[in-house]
Order: structure tokens, then sequence, then C-alpha cells
């Protein structure tokens, strides 16, 4: 009872209790009921609530009732948390610190470390869903940082890997993105991205692209060219071939067909240009129209520079571009006047053999080989240049 005077020790014990018993009185009277705190105003000290029945596992709250605590358990200092870990549940009483789950209150960096994050929405096909609700320009941007103290050439920043399963049941993977250092040094930087397909059971390299743009192509579609990659458990990938050094590269890194490639009429990884396209075996090399009335003239042409007119019907096609030789083939086809004069037809002249850079030819009667001159003739020339 501290701070209540109970009476002089002098006095008789009988007398001494009772003035002890009424200053005791006075004291409890004095005393107020505990009041409870809100959110407008201070509680205020007293004596302490009743607990009722039912009360025993509950705990006076400052506002002056008795509830049950939420929450609860035992916390595990094993391992030893340090700070900016999360603190993970265990099991129903204990909650423990990982190391592998940390976030950063200066940096705002949320870290997963070491572990795998696997995000399966219910009832959905999303897997994992990276959101913003920022109103700027800007979307989710996904980061992967190689935070390697030695970068070198060669060095794999990050890959992205596809999987599924094949027939057999067996995990393949059908597709991979990787992108490599090709110069780490400080204001000089490069790289490339590389794809990688599935092809016949092994991974294979079909694209890259680097800071020129897409500068290589690599064969998917036939086996006797050497332009794939190997997969034995670790990726081969050719950086250079030996054909590439034969052929142009423009643009934005297509290869562009070679006069010999055309001829050769067997490359499918090089692009046809129109200053080599004539010279796929398939492609007519030079073609004219042209009339012999009055006057000869072209009328419509390709690699043709000029007509000779030799005399009626008698007309000579000189080219732009010669033939590698005399051999080639030329069609051709004449309108006529009139029903009453039979066919008319165009053809090589006979007693005039062709050059590789000329060919003379002769309008004629069919039935009489009467030279005519006629106003829609046609020639087309076909043959290697």
């Amino acid at each position: 009872m501290k701070g209540i005077f109970l009476g002089p020790i002098g006095q008789s014990f009988q007398l001494w209790s009772q003035n002890a018993l009424q200053n005791i009185e006075r004291w409890v009277n004095t005393l107020t009921e505990f009041r409870g705190a809100t959110a407008a105003r201070d509680g205020a000290d007293g004596l302490v609530p009743q607990p009722k029945k039912g009360d025993e596992t509950k705990f006076l709250c400052g506002d002056g009732t008795f509830k049950a605590a939420s929450g609860g358990g035992g916390i595990s200092a094993v391992p030893t948390p340090a700070n900016n870990q999360i603190a993970i549940w265990t099991d129903a009483t204990h909650i423990e610190g990982d190391a592998d789950f940390t976030y950063d209150t200066v940096t705002n960096i949320l870290g997963l470390i070491g572990t795998q994050v696997i995000l399966v929405p219910a009832g959905t096909f999303v897997n994992l869903s990276l959101r913003s609700t920022d109103a700027g320009a800007l979307g989710p941007i996904l980061e992967f940082f190689h935070n390697s103290p030695s970068p070198a050439v060669g060095d794999v920043v990050a890959q992205t890997y596809y999987y599924g399963n094949n027939s057999a049941a067996a995990s393949k993977s059908y597709g991979i993105m990787s992108v490599t250092i090709t110069d780490p040094v400080a204001a000089s930087e490069d790289s490339n991205i590389r794809w990688y397909v599935m092809k016949a059971g092994a991974v294979t390299n079909v694209m890259a692209l680097d800071g020129a743009g897409i500068t290589s192509f690599f064969n998917v579609f036939t086996t006797d060219e050497a332009y794939g990659a190997t997969w034995d458990g670790n990726l081969s990938v050719p950086t250079k071939n030996a054909v590439y050094d034969k052929i142009q590269t423009i643009g934005g890194g297509f290869t562009a067909a070679s006069q010999a490639e055309q001829e050769a009429a067997s490359s499918i990884l090089v692009a046809v240009t129109p200053g080599r396209q004539q010279y796929h075996p398939s492609a007519n090399k030079a073609w004219v129209t042209f009339t012999s009335v009055t006057t000869t003239a072209i009328t419509g042409s390709y690699n043709v520079s000029s007509l000779t007119d030799n005399g009626v019907g008698d007309t000579t096609v000189n080219f732009t571009v010669a033939f590698s030789s005399a051999n080639y083939a030329a069609g051709s086809a004449s309108g006529n006047l009139s029903s009453a004069l039979g066919a008319i037809t165009l053809y090589i002249k006979i007693d005039t053999a062709p050059t590789a850079s000329a060919c003379r030819m002769l309008c004629a009667r069919a039935d009489n080989n009467a030279a005519q001159d006629r106003a829609n003739q046609g020639i087309i020339f076909t043959g290697d240049q």
C-alpha cells in the first residue's frame, strides 16, 4: 500500500489499526474505474475491468475491452534473421527469416535468390503475369542482369528456353533466345542475339542479329550444307562459313545471290536481286516487240539495244548484254494482215548464223517464203549470259 499513511507507530495497536483501516477506506474511495481510449480521446488509469466468464485467454485492450489475440505463436531465431529478410511461416506457430527472400527498402528491390518462382493462377492459362498501373508510357520491364565482375567476349548474358514434351513425354527445348557479349569494352560494347529452333531432334541456330542487322541465316532446310549448329549437350554454332566469303552482304543483312549462284539455280539461302534475276536458267535473257512496216521500230524490249533493217521482213536484233555463246534459243510470232495471205512465220534467217551479240530474223509467208513486213512481231531469247 505504497503512499497510504496508516497512522503513527507509537499508538496502541487497536487505535493504530482503526486509523489504518480508515485511511485505506478513504484511499479506496478515491480510485476510479479504468477508462479505455478512443480515436478521439485518451483513456484514464483506474481499476481494471472485471473479466467475465470465457475471458480467461483474452487480453485487456486499450479500448477497455477483453479481446482474443490474433496470430501469435513463437518466432524462431534459427537461422538468425538478418536485415531485409522477409518473414515466412514455416509451420502453424513459427515465423522465420529467409535469406533467399529479401526486400531492400533503399533500392526497392525484391529479391528471390536461388529459388524457383512458380505462379499458377487457378482457372487461367496465364502462369506468370507482370502488371503495371503506371500512367506513363512504359509498361512492365523484365530485366536479366548478368552481374559478372569480369565480362568477356563470348559471355552469355541471358537465355530464355521454351520447353515442351515430345511424343514420348520427354521434355525438350523447342526454342532458345540467347544474348551474347561480342565486345565488353566500355563505350564500345557490342552484342548479338541468336535464335535456335528444334530441327530433326537437334537444337539449331537459325538466325543471328547484331548491330549491323540480320547478319546470318543458318541452314534449316537441307543437310548437305554446313550452315547448321550442332548439339551434343552443348550448343556449337559456326560464326563464319567459307561460303559467306563469296557472298555480298546487302541492306539489313540478307546475302545477295551472285551470278554463279543464279546460274547454278540450287541455293535456297540467298536473295535474288533485280541485277541478278536474269542469270537464272529459266529467265528470258532478252525480248523485243517491233514493227517493220514503213520504218523498223521497237515497241517494247528488254536487253535489246537496237534493230537493224536489212530489207523487207529482214531484221537483226542486237543485244545490250551479249550471251555467253551463240547457243541460245529464240521463240517468235508475227501477226497477219489477212487470212488470204496464209500463215506468217518469224524465224532465224537460215543463211546467217546467230552470234552472241546479235540474231538475224526473217518474217515470211509459210507457203512460199515470201518476205513480209508486219506491225506486230515479237521474239524472246533464252540461254546463258
